[in-house]
């Protein structure tokens, strides 16, 4: 019998510490989680500490597996890739010259900003202007306006939908016509339901689309029935995590071997990060939807390969820019290159939510 303790840190670092000492004295075999690269870091000194091993299914920030503990893994991307993929897509396939950067001061926000400015500014192109906003905060015009002095072909942000949301709809009342362009944050159906027209036309990288791989369909399907809703950005790679045989066991760091099977998790880099290599376990679909939907392979928690590629879709849809998950091979594909191929070759996946004025 599993018994699950929950814990809500709500986006703050202290609160996910407090949780990280309550999960700790009472002994679990591993935790779930953090969700935000924020919480996620300081957390894992704690689990480290306690013995635990840690599996986010979503924090993308590099440093979270670069500090050598034995015990944090993901199953997520990271932001120096999706940073670099929205900046050779802003660069390489927008063709802009004036890009504006914003960022919501957070670790994971400022981190993929950083990122995707060293990426832009390695082809080339200045940032016209980089800053932050405040979370929850309700008005962004002044920020905005002096943006739109500056006259940006394109607005990356780094940060979450809420802020999003409010910077989408403020800058088009302002008529700042710039394109708006964000990470995987910002990937949610929130965003579009509540931006509405002003989600038209932005670009957000994302890994891909679980809900158009065929094999998670099962996983997807008993969610909806169970909680009456659809999932969530993360839903899939939650599963996933959690069903990672070794998060159960005493001294995991004895079975993360690099030797281990293809039912088992192959940690890279010195265990710095997870690799799926398939799932031992009851669901078939979602071992081939790990393989498939996550990134695989590199090292320190990295997706093997590149990540994708751009699709530019109709009027009233929003792009999503995926990773590039290469399998078994593990060689680098270049960015923008669109690969077919089952488990062991390089898979890209790529789809489009329509925007519902």
């Amino acid at each position: 019998k599993i018994e699950i303790l929950w814990g809500d840190d709500q986006r703050d670092p202290k609160q996910g510490v407090a949780i990280a000492q309550q999960f700790v004295s009472a002994g679990v075999a591993g935790v779930i989680g953090h969700f935000h690269s924020s919480v996620s870091i300081p957390a894992s000194t704690v689990y480290h500490e306690g013995g635990l091993v840690q599996i986010t299914p979503a924090s993308t920030n590099p440093q979270y597996t670069e500090r050598g503990l034995w015990n944090v893994f993901r199953v997520c991307g990271r932001d120096d890739q999706q940073g670099k993929v929205a900046a050779d897509f802003v660069v390489q396939k927008l063709k802009a010259k004036r890009v504006a950067v914003l960022h919501d001061k957070t670790t994971y926000g400022q981190g993929l900003a950083d990122e995707f400015a060293k990426a832009i500014k390695a082809q080339k192109v200045t940032p016209v202007s980089y800053g932050g906003v405040t979370q929850g905060d309700k008005d962004y015009t002044a920020v905005l306006t002096a943006l739109k002095g500056k006259d940006p072909q394109v607005l990356f942000f780094g940060g979450i939908y809420p802020e999003a949301t409010l910077l989408s709809k403020q800058m088009r009342a302002l008529g700042l016509k710039a394109a708006f362009v964000s990470g995987d944050g910002v990937w949610t159906e929130e965003y579009i339901k509540i931006a509405g027209p002003a989600a038209e036309g932005a670009y957000i990288t994302f890994t891909p689309d679980q809900k158009r791989i065929k094999e998670a369909q099962s996983v997807i399907r008993r969610h909806q029935e169970k909680y009456g809703r659809d999932v969530g950005a993360y839903t899939i790679y939650s599963y996933v995590a959690a069903t990672i045989p070794e998060a159960g066991r005493p001294h995991p760091e004895d079975e993360l071997a690099d030797g281990a099977g293809a039912d088992r998790v192959r940690p890279q880099g010195g265990r710095e990060g997870v690799a799926l290599r398939g799932l031992a376990g009851q669901e078939r679909e979602v071992r081939r939807a790990a393989l498939k939907g996550a990134p695989t392979g590199g090292s320190a928690g990295q997706a093997g390969g590149d990540l994708l590629t751009w699709s530019l879709a109709g009027p009233n849809s929003l792009v999503l820019l995926a990773f590039l998950a290469t399998g078994r091979d593990n060689n680098p594909r270049k960015s923008g290159e669109r690969r077919g191929g089952g488990e062991g070759k390089p898979i890209a996946q790529q789809g489009v939510l329509e925007v519902k004025p």
